[in-house]
């Protein structure tokens, strides 16, 4: 079903609760494909791609704030 919030009414509590459940969604959804286990073999076992990600999320929070 779809839905919608009041994203400039959310405090940021709420915000971040939102967010990492729209990730959540979001990366669930990727996994259920048949790609997942392609993804996961070309990014292997190192955290590298885990820090990236983290900071182009901060780099990314930070253009926007």
């Amino acid at each position: 079903m779809k839905g919608s919030m009041g994203v400039p009414l959310m405090d940021p509590l709420q915000f971040g609760f939102y967010g990492r459940l729209c990730g959540w969604a979001l990366a669930h959804a990727h996994a259920r494909t048949t790609r997942a286990t392609v993804i996961s073999g070309y990014l292997g076992s190192s955290d590298d791609f885990d820090h990236a990600i983290a900071e182009f999320a901060i780099a990314y929070a930070d253009q926007n704030e």
